[in-house]
């Protein structure tokens, strides 16, 4: 499995190759003496304003380390990042997806950062756990969380309230319902506002499926479990709001005139959609593109019989060394310091994040600056929270699981239909590597 991983991995080089060199340089300087100094790169996806906010935090790290200069370069892609990794001019720290973190380092592409949280007396316990373990591989830590996301349902309480609802609804049959009470149409027919559209702005695979109790893999049996009961409910669900009550065509057609989603033509901003499922930046969001919407947030909905209390979804960003970065351990220290308290809550409460850390979600400071961020940090403080499985084929898991919900949405396939051929696609690579470990 390593080696058709490690395949793949310069099959995209070649794919990207256009991209090598596009930003990126050799590290500079280097060494230990006294009065010398370190210079890194770093390079993570985040642009636009979240950029200028990141480096407005970074700039403080010379503060405190003026013998390491950290270079940065925001706006890449995973797929620019994977090149110069393996191409030749590596950077020397990156922000990637958490389980991308967990695929590079199954190729080699990453350096194990065990010895040097050791020396540096990292308390490992102090990161979120399921996020901690997607950058984890035998044993050996590849990747280090830094700030997370949970989603949770938002709702137009104008709207509810027009149709006679008080309260948000606490079960998903209650969501549906409401869903459809509030669905409006023109006297052409046409829909002039619908009550949540489950693959807008993008499709989440996790977030309704773990509220079903559902999980996608099975690490006792190493079976993939995209067909379970859990994410069969979920996708019914989910699909309930195109075959159900809703006309596909007519949906497709009102999503067509939908305005961009970080703006204020955003159909939740704009009263177009009653609810929407988003995670803990979207308030900063409404503040600036809706500040007069009456709105609420609740946890996600829960099976009618089930506990009141869903599972939450977490993912987050991984901090990653590439195993070519010519200062380890210089880069060590930047992503120590980056995913402290001062550095990761100081971000987050700029940006409309959560830290990754059990001391960053309990630092008074993250909700004195930004109380928006309160009921995200209680969900994934103390909702059953789980991330997305550890595994090196999670890219290709999560794209399939995508795929599909869209061609269900599209009536091209069942839902059983659908979820068995990922089953049949993906549990060939978790045989693989299980017989490879």
């Amino acid at each position: 499995m390593k080696k058709k991983l490690a395949a793949a991995v310069l099959s995209a080089v070649m794919m990207m190759s256009l991209f090598a060199g596009c930003g990126s340089q050799e590290t500079t300087g280097s060494g230990g003496a006294e009065g010398e100094t370190t210079t890194i790169q770093f390079w993570h996806t985040w642009q636009g304003l979240e950029a200028q906010k990141f480096a407005q935090v970074i700039s403080e790290f010379s503060k405190v380390h003026p013998e390491i200069k950290v270079e940065v370069l925001d706006s890449t892609t995973t797929e620019k990042q994977l090149v110069a990794m393996t191409g030749g001019s590596s950077f020397d720290v990156g922000l990637t997806m958490d389980y991308t973190a967990n695929q590079w380092a199954n190729t080699g592409a990453l350096a194990d950062m065990t010895p040097y949280i050791e020396a540096a007396g990292t308390d490992m316990s102090n990161y979120i756990e399921p996020l901690l373990k997607l950058g984890e591989v035998d044993g050996k830590q590849y990747g280090i969380p830094f700030t997370m996301d949970t989603f949770m349902l938002f709702y137009n309480k104008d709207i509810l309230a027009e149709a006679g609802y008080t309260e948000p609804p606490k079960t998903w049959e209650e969501f549906s319902e409401m869903c459809e009470a509030v669905t409006q149409k023109d006297e052409n027919g046409d829909y002039t506002r619908l009550g949540c559209i489950p693959n807008y702005p993008w499709v989440t695979v996790a977030a309704i499926p773990y509220s079903f109790g559902a999980s996608l893999y099975d690490e006792e049996t190493n079976q993939v479990l995209a067909a379970s009961d859990g994410v069969k409910a979920a996708m019914e669900l989910k699909n309930s709001l195109y075959s159900g009550f809703y006309d596909n065509a007519g949906v497709q057609k009102f999503k067509s005139g939908l305005g961009q989603y970080q703006s204020a033509e955003n159909p939740f901003f704009t009263g177009k959609v009653a609810f929407s499922i988003e995670g803990e930046w979207y308030p900063t969001f409404l503040a600036e593109y809706a500040p007069d919407l009456n709105w609420g947030v609740t946890s996600l909905p829960y099976p009618e019989g089930a506990e009141e209390q869903s599972s939450g979804f977490l993912q987050g960003g991984m901090l990653v060394i590439p195993a070519a970065s010519k200062n380890k351990e210089a880069a060590y220290t930047f992503v120590e310091w980056l995913t402290s308290d001062e550095a990761q809550v100081a971000l987050c409460a700029a940006k409309g994040n959560l830290p990754a850390t059990h001391s960053g979600l309990a630092d008074p400071s993250l909700l004195e600056q930004n109380p928006s961020l309160e009921p995200f940090a209680e969900y994934a403080s103390h909702a059953q929270t789980k991330a997305l499985p550890a595994l090196p084929f999670m890219g290709e898991y999560n794209t399939l699981m995508i795929t599909i919900e869209e061609q269900i949405y599209s009536q091209a396939v069942t839902v059983d239909e659908a979820l068995n051929q990922v089953t049949e696609k993906i549990q060939p690579l978790a045989d693989e590597w299980a017989a490879a470990k």
